[in-house]
């Protein structure tokens, strides 16, 4: 499967993956990550947009924290309630919603006693006709009468005709509810079932008894939540099936829509639901296929009108308040009634829930996503998909990212007007997915189909390039051509000691693998160190420090190299010798300076190679490193750099063949197995170096004889006394200033 998505085309990745997300869209197939992320993109579109002021004609009388504090802990009796809905039916309140589930009979000690004692009084016969008995008997009735809280709160719901009761339904089959709320029946409920299906429920908690009977009219309050909690969308209609014959018989409507239904003045059979509406006189509700609408969120908690229980009981709110108004009654006291998250807050009160819904409906401020736009929103992405195709064919990855993410900062500005001026739900989440999943798609297809080339190309020119140019060629192609910068390097060359004598030796098989093996450990150090290989030069060696890639202290990593170098010929070289393979010592140069570096050759074949005349310098230096018999020898540009971190000693002042200036060589030395680490050889040399300048012979030649004596046969010393016994005999020039002259490469 990878090998297949590694070979397409970034247009088919484009289309295939456009064409899945257009499938989704128009026919509203649910990805759950792209689904939950799209209702939180319309929580963002409602907190970006604000909150905004509600219509004005719904107000919330709320069970707070002070009217617990004043009545007293929850539940009161329900004298309560009927004393605030006759004030509220007394000012002219137009509809009132009770989000209270009133689905028992109120539990009231003191009218079960004073029931007893009037059955009691009855029953012992001491009712007769003697006035004073009808007297204690009708207070003892009346008092009956004044505590039924029920009777008296269904006989105010009777007087003023405009009380909306709450009911809710329940799924669970074990919920027995004898007191079955009346179902709404419609003019056209047999088209209504064809086209729509909303939510069913099988049981139902509703008021008891007179209470049901004497109510305007009842609502559900029933909820649908969305996988993460939060409530986006409103029930307006829902049903109940038979349980028997399992037929779907009764619609019911939810309590703010029977409170607008109650505002409005309509009767049931002026409410028409048929697909994708239901209309309650004047006002039409869009609903969906279930009978759900989004809810339009104004703010957070109390933005529709509230006022507390207590301060309308106590008349510090004025009565002509509530004119013409609708009013809900719910709880909102701290532990008290439903909390569910919003887009603006995570505890909002479910009263102003239903508050919120009923006046969406009187303003028709609905947040509506009509059939038609899920076609709009497939024709965007097929308009996004050809876009990002031309983008990623046309345009470098990263102009192709600058342009994605303006179109994605487009769209999002584009949804975010439509949901503030038009009420409109646009797709955000899928058109960004599109965006998203295309790019990395051609990204990734680049990816594995370039990286599977590149790595073809990389095991073939690995086995003749250094790593290192290899990666350079890689990362820019453009390489490949002739061409040099100017660039300060360090420069070393390595060469086998009488190689010619070995090479004679040999059988060519068994000379090419002891030269695999040795090359191979040097190579390996080089590279070890940051080091690139230039070239083999039969068994010589050149590497370079700090080309192709910029390389911080490449003079170190080049002396360090020539130490491990030494160091690891040392440690090998006896296992060699045992297997029969030559005993071999090896020369080194190291130079520092500013060379030309790049491409040079011919326009068909080229090599990646430093030259100039530091170059040439690094190859004299391995040179001399035989007739001076040391192992390294350094310049002086290299020295002067590193000199805090390596041990040098000077050998001489130079004129090497090809170059005017003379320049000061030094030995790199390694450990000093002579002095115990204290190097002081290197004191004594210098000092007869600075006699032999002076032509002081004698004094020059003391210290180069001590010198081989703290470091046993030094070479270095015994060649600069040969040179002391010589210049004795010969007359030098004036201008004599100590440089030796080589006239050998």
């Amino acid at each position: 499967m990878v090998k297949s998505f590694k070979y397409s085309k970034p247009w088919m990745i484009t289309i295939l993956i456009t064409l899945i997300l257009v499938v989704l869209v128009i026919f509203e197939v649910k990805i759950p990550i792209l689904h939950f992320l799209e209702m939180k993109s319309i929580d963002l579109r409602f907190r970006i947009r604000g909150t905004v002021k509600a219509g004005g004609d719904v107000v919330i009388a709320a069970i707070d924290d002070p009217s617990i504090d004043a009545i007293g802990r929850w539940p009161w009796p329900r004298n309560y309630v009927t004393a605030l809905i006759n004030i509220l039916h007394q000012s002219g309140c137009r509809s009132i919603g009770v989000d209270l589930l009133f689905s028992e009979a109120e539990r009231n000690m003191e009218l079960g006693k004073l029931q007893k004692l009037a059955e009691t009084y009855t029953n012992m016969g001491l009712l007769n006709d003697n006035p004073m008995t009808q007297a204690f008997f009708s207070e003892l009735i009346d008092a009956v009468q004044t505590s039924n809280n029920d009777a008296n709160l269904a006989l105010m719901m009777k007087q003023s005709q405009n009380t909306i009761l709450a009911m809710a339904f329940q799924k669970e089959a074990a919920v027995e509810n004898k007191n079955s709320p009346p179902a709404l029946r419609l003019v056209n409920y047999k088209a209504f079932t064809q086209k729509m299906d909303p939510l069913s429920f099988s049981n139902c908690l509703s008021p008891q008894g007179d209470l049901a009977k004497f109510a305007a009219h009842l609502g559900f309050v029933n909820v649908k939540h969305d996988d993460d909690g939060s409530i986006r969308k409103a029930m307006a209609i829902s049903r109940t099936k038979h349980a028997k014959l399992d037929l779907f018989v009764n619609l019911f409507t939810s309590l703010p829509i029977r409170a607008v239904q109650q505002f409005a003045g309509e009767k049931d059979q002026d409410i028409i639901i048929s697909k994708g509406s239901l209309k309650i006189g004047a006002y039409d509700i869009p609903i969906d296929q279930q009978g759900l609408f989004y809810i339009n969120y104004y703010g957070p908690n109390y933005t529709i009108p509230y006022y507390s229980f207590v301060d309308v009981l106590s008349g510090a709110v004025p009565p002509e308040t509530f004119k013409d108004k609708i009013v809900f009654i719910g709880g909102a006291a701290t532990g008290l009634g439903d909390h569910w998250p919003n887009p603006f807050v995570g505890n909002y009160l479910g009263v102003e829930t239903q508050a919120v819904i009923a006046d969406n409906i009187l303003t028709g401020r609905f947040i509506q996503r009509p059939a038609w736009l899920k076609y709009a929103d497939a024709g965007r992405i097929l308009l996004l998909g050809v876009i990002m195709l031309l983008l990623l064919t046309y345009l470098p990855i990263i102009w192709a990212v600058v342009v994605a993410s303006i179109l994605i900062l487009i769209d999002l500005i584009n949804t975010q007007y439509l949901f503030n001026n038009y009420h409109l739900v646009i797709l955000f989440v899928y058109p960004l997915a599109e965006i998203l999943l295309v790019g990395f798609g051609v990204f990734l297809q680049r990816f594995l189909s370039q990286g599977h080339e590149k790595r073809i190309l990389k095991d073939a020119f690995q086995q003749y390039l250094n790593p290192s140019v290899v990666k350079r060629i890689l990362k820019n192609p453009q390489a490949l051509k002739l061409g040099g910068d100017k660039k300060q390097l360090s420069i070393l060359f390595s060469d086998i000691r009488g190689f010619t004598s070995i090479s004679e030796g040999m059988e060519p098989d068994a000379l090419v693998e002891f030269m695999n093996k040795y090359l191979t450990v040097m190579t390996d150090i080089i590279f070890k160190n940051n080091g690139t290989l230039d070239k083999y030069i039969g068994d010589a060696m050149m590497a370079l420090y700090g080309a192709p890639e910029s390389l911080r202290n490449h003079t170190a990593y080049a002396c360090r190299s020539a130490l491990m170098m030494i160091e690891e010929l040392y440690r090998i070289r006896n296992e060699w010798v045992s297997k029969g393979l030559p005993f071999i010592s090896i020369g080194i140069g190291i130079n520092t300076g500013e060379v030309v570096v790049g491409n040079m050759g011919s326009e068909k074949r080229f090599d990646y190679t430093a030259m100039g005349d530091h170059v040439n310098l690094a190859s004299r230096l391995e040179g001399m490193s035989k007739m001076y018999g040391v192992k390294i020898v350094v310049s002086e540009f290299t020295r002067d750099l590193v000199k805090e971190q390596f041990t040098f000693r000077e050998l001489d002042l130079v004129r090497v063949k090809g170059r005017v200036k003379p320049v000061k060589i030094y030995e790199l030395l390694d450990k000093d197995y002579f002095t115990g680490g204290k190097y002081t050889f290197i004191e004594s040399f210098q000092r007869g170096l600075q006699a032999f300048r002076n032509q002081q012979w004698e004094e020059a030649i003391a210290f180069f004889k001590q010198t081989n004596t703290l470091k046993k046969d030094d070479k270095p010393s015994a060649l600069f006394i040969d040179r002391c016994h010589n210049f004795k005999k010969t007359r030098l020039p004036e201008n004599w200033n100590g440089v030796y002259i080589a006239v050998n490469k």
